[in-house]
């Protein structure tokens, strides 16, 4: 009786440590929880970011996109042609706090842009796993221009949890807008992201 005693506190204090895989490619369990492995500081070692937009017909009108190193970025500018492409120097700094606030950091070539807020994990909406997401709430964002403030608690991105390991994260966003004149914008970012 003891010794099955045992076994069952030690599966119990096991399964409190223990956190379940919830993106594609997380690990199937880890001691941490999903919260510490997020909280520190990450720097972008990969990444990409893409827009297009189509007009009323749906015929592809707009296209760009940077592709992002550790420390610089490549640009295709609109409707550039073949071959076009700008380089230069590139950092994405992003902290998530214990405490639920994070700083992100942005450079091209030199100009910092600096979003401050709150985040937090999603709770489980539709097809998404609780703590499948990450909801960024802006406060502010600063760059060369000044410093825009927010107000009340409106989401401002939310990224999908790819992976999320001891130091290594990968996350994406996508958005998609259907504007009322039939016209459509679609965003999407991806960053591999390391401690």
């Amino acid at each position: 009786m003891k010794k099955l005693s045992f076994i069952f506190c030690l599966l119990l204090i096991v399964s409190s440590f223990v956190s379940c895989k919830k993106g594609s490619e997380d690990p199937a369990f880890s001691f941490r929880t999903r919260k510490n492995r997020v909280v520190g500081a990450w720097s972008i070692k990969s990444g990409r970011y893409t827009y297009e937009a189509k007009d009323l017909s749906g015929t592809l009108v707009v296209s760009d996109g940077y592709k992002y190193s550790e420390k610089t970025y490549e640009y295709v500018p609109i409707n550039a042609p073949a071959g076009v492409v700008y380089t230069g120097g590139h950092a994405y700094n992003l902290t998530f706090r214990k405490n639920g606030t994070f700083v992100l950091r942005e450079t091209f070539d030199g100009f910092v842009t600096t979003y401050m807020g709150r985040w937090d994990f999603n709770q489980g909406v539709g097809d998404a796993k609780a703590k499948e997401q990450i909801n960024l709430h802006y406060d502010s964002v600063e760059n060369y221009t000044g410093t825009k403030t927010y107000k009340g608690n409106q989401t401002n991105a939310t990224f999908s949890i790819i992976e999320l390991r001891n130091k290594k994260m990968k996350i994406s966003l996508e958005d998609y807008r259907a504007n009322p004149d039939g016209s459509s914008d679609k965003y999407s970012e991806f960053y591999e992201l390391e401690q």
